[in-house]
């Protein structure tokens, strides 16, 4: 007889469990459903636009402003740092002239691959003609192509400005 009951027990609950016993829900009491504008300026392009500084620069504009040329700046820390992006995808250190990493593009960020680290992508901004560079998506400013960085540009607010 227990194995019965358990049996019926078990059942009853895999029934309701499986929505067979589950009553349904009365709307009548819910407010109406309202049009809403809480998805506006909702996204990873719109929160990133709060958190930068200039206009995001597309992969060509990156390309034509990059591609063969010595890119300059500071990074976050005030640390200046100087490379040459060839067109081969190789970036040179200006100074040994030893090739330091790789570059390349993907998703229109800029990415950079240097040996034992991991690579990274950047979002970069055109500000007032210099080049922001965030961390991928525009979260925390990581460099800019001036020294010193600066002190209106969001997203540096730990530099040593």
């Amino acid at each position: 007889m227990k194995h019965q009951v358990l049996s019926l027990t078990t059942a009853l609950l895999c029934t309701a469990c499986m929505g067979g016993g589950a009553p349904p829900i009365d709307t009548s009491e819910l407010p109406p459903e309202e049009e809403t504008r809480d998805w506006e300026d909702w996204g990873p392009e719109e929160n990133a636009k709060g958190r930068i500084s200039g206009n995001v620069l597309t992969e060509s504009t990156l390309r034509q402003r990059l591609v063969g040329r010595t890119l300059s700046g500071c990074y976050a820390n005030g640390e200046a740092f100087s490379e040459v992006l060839r067109d081969d995808g190789s970036v040179l250190d200006p100074n040994s002239g030893q090739v330091v990493a790789k570059y390349g593009f993907q998703s229109g960020e800029l990415c950079f691959a240097y040996p034992e680290q991991r690579p990274a992508c950047y979002t970069v901004t055109d500000f007032n003609g210099e080049l922001l560079f965030y961390s991928s998506g525009g979260f925390r400013g990581v460099a800019a192509s001036t020294c010193p960085i600066p002190r209106d540009a969001k997203g540096f607010e730990t530099t040593a400005n």
